[in-house]
């Protein structure tokens, strides 16, 4: 069975000893650092061999988690990892907007055990949606860069709606190279239907404007 991990960040001793207890009964561990310089140091150092086989996976911070979103931004191996903002009812307003960012939650001191352990499985079940949806962003980005840039841009036209006249008019090409070129797109896509075509181009035009490579 793959390992369920928590990170807990920062210097309050009662959250280390909640999570721990916690960790012995619900069967993760928890991994703790003083300051969130630490835990970037050991993402990109010990953790890059652990972080790809872990099967869930979130990190526990306090209210100052405002100084994790470089780290969370600049380290795809942590993007995917949900926060969980533990903080004072005051400081709930400014984090909660931070974790939007971040797709986490938000605790508020003071909280029970049973709240804690609720929010980690929560966070764990985001960790497995997230990875999901990573995994299939990989996926439609792999299929897609198997393209050629003439192959694209049929692609591109055939979803848009346009027949293969249209098509061979504004490219300037036959409609014999338009078809040739409209059959290596649905295969290199893996589409079997028109509706296929247009639902993975859109996902790829989604992924391009995410990452920003449109």
């Amino acid at each position: 069975m793959k390992n369920r991990i928590v990170f807990v960040i920062g210097g309050d001793l009662a959250i280390h000893k909640a999570c721990s207890r916690l960790g012995l009964n619900e069967g993760f561990t928890t991994i703790t650092f003083a300051q969130p310089a630490e835990f970037v140091h050991w993402v990109r150092h010990d953790g890059r061999d652990c972080l790809p086989s872990l099967a869930a996976s979130c990190c526990i911070a306090e209210s100052r988690c405002w100084m994790l979103q470089s780290a969370w931004h600049s380290i795809d191996e942590i993007r995917h990892i949900p926060i969980i903002c533990i903080g004072l009812p005051e400081t709930v307003s400014v984090t909660t907007q931070l974790l939007h960012t971040f797709r986490g939650f938000c605790l508020e001191k003071p909280f029970s055990l049973k709240e804690l352990n609720e929010t980690i499985h929560l966070a764990f079940e985001r960790y497995m949606k997230n990875v999901q949806s990573k995994q299939a962003e990989n996926t439609i980005s792999d299929l897609f860069g198997r393209l050629t840039k003439r192959e694209h841009d049929v692609g591109t036209l055939v979803a848009c709606g346009l027949t293969n006249q249209e098509i061979a008019n504004g490219l300037k090409i036959s409609i014999k190279t338009v078809k040739a070129h409209r059959a290596k797109v649905m295969k290199k896509t893996g589409s079997e239907s028109l509706a296929d075509l247009v639902r993975n181009f859109e996902k790829y035009s989604t992924l391009a404007i995410k990452t920003g490579h449109h």
